[in-house]
């Protein structure tokens, strides 16, 4: 569950700089004769420093449950052949 919690909050990050970037191309159409260039220069210096926390978050989160998933991913395969082992035995052992 924690998982998702975190995926999720990944993807909003992407909507809320996708709304920005959104909002920058309105405001660079609307920028007649550079009225607007500060807010401009701002937005855009608001929208990198964003997309680099966000990139810094996914990795934080590719760090933390690359192993996680390893470690569920061999348990999965050794639960997995355990019952395969049971099933087979008990298959074999009931045709004597």
């Amino acid at each position: 569950f924690l998982v998702v919690l975190y995926i999720t909050n990944a993807i909003a990050q992407f909507e809320v700089l996708k709304i920005l970037l959104d909002d920058l191309n309105e405001l660079a159409i609307s920028n007649d004769e550079g009225k607007n260039e500060g807010n401009i220069k701002e937005m855009i210096k608001s929208i990198v420093e964003r997309h680099t926390e966000l990139l810094e978050y996914l990795q934080l989160l590719q760090k933390t449950f690359s192993s996680y998933f390893f470690m569920d991913f061999g348990a999965l395969i050794f639960e997995k052949t355990v019952t395969l082992f049971g099933i087979i035995s008990v298959s074999y052992s009931s045709s004597f």
